[in-house]
């Protein structure tokens, strides 16, 4: 579970759980790439995250699990919003719902919730938004940028980016940022620039890259990148069940400090061990 701060001072924290009674069994199902059922949860913290409510099921109408892998979004007109993939089933590895995005939405400060928007949707119908993360630049300007899979051909494509101008209610095509990554993670920088930060595991240039994004007119366009950490091997992570043997890095966030900074975090395998990362950025105009 990922938390957030709401606008209220509320900390929520949003995820999920599976279902998995002997804990020798595997998640993965290695045969047919899908993943065991379970609940996406909901909790609040009204004492700056010392004390916790128990973690509440979020009803939802898709069969699949929601794999809401990131923190929440509070817009400033207060909807709240979580974006997440669909986890294909267990038992054949498909996706009853599509493979497509979904957001679900909380008008309430997160009581209750409705998840009847999909944010993300190719027309082939084939590539999945894993690991989505979202942002608001102008006032219901939103933005999900997506770690996108084709699991037909368990390949990855470069990360994909939508775009909402109406708060969420509508969302443009998929559009490529010529990005070739996986797990990524965005902040609003000022007008239409975006700090993004971005996990290639895959080809020559393997390692943890910032870049300032001009997000104009919607149009995506590199004003500068830096490689941050590179103390990684290259291994293609495109299926579910190879996930726990290859990923060697990923989740990255980026935090807005008071003083301008950035502090950037990831989790690496670092000689044998896991650890939390962190990186302290500043950006030049």
């Amino acid at each position: 579970m990922k938390p957030a701060l709401l606008n209220d001072g509320t900390l929520i924290a949003t995820g999920y759980c599976f279902h998995r009674d002997d804990p020798d069994q595997p998640i993965v199902n290695t045969e047919t790439d899908g993943l065991r059922g379970g609940d996406n949860l909901v909790s609040f913290s009204h004492d700056e995250g010392h004390t916790w409510t128990r973690p509440r099921v979020i009803s939802r109408t898709h069969p699949e699990l929601i794999e809401m892998s990131g923190p929440s979004l509070q817009l400033r007109r207060d909807t709240i919003f979580v974006a997440g993939s669909l986890f294909p089933t267990w038992e054949d590895g498909t996706n009853p719902s599509g493979v497509v995005g979904v957001l679900l939405r909380s008008d309430d400060g997160g009581e209750s919730w409705n998840d009847d928007t999909i944010f993300f949707r190719d027309q082939a119908g084939r590539y999945a938004p894993s690991e989505p993360r979202l942002c608001e630049l102008q006032e219901d300007r939103v933005v999900a940028l997506c770690w996108t899979m084709d699991h037909v051909q368990a390949t990855n494509l470069a990360n994909y980016v939508t775009v909402s101008h109406d708060g969420g209610m509508s969302w443009s095509e998929p559009i490529d940022t010529g990005v070739q990554a996986q797990a990524s993670n965005l902040i609003h920088g000022e007008d239409d620039l975006l700090l993004t930060i971005h996990c290639h595991r895959e080809g020559d240039d393997i390692g943890l890259y910032v870049r300032v994004f001009n997000f104009a007119n919607d149009r995506w366009q590199v004003i500068d990148e830096l490689n941050i950490w590179e103390n990684a091997p290259a291994m293609k992570v495109a299926a579910y069940a190879t996930m726990a043997a290859n990923l060697k890095f990923g989740q990255p966030s980026l935090l807005r400090l008071d003083n301008g900074d950035v502090l950037a975090t990831h989790w690496a395998i670092e000689d044998g061990q896991g650890r939390i990362r962190a990186h302290r950025l500043r950006v030049h105009p």
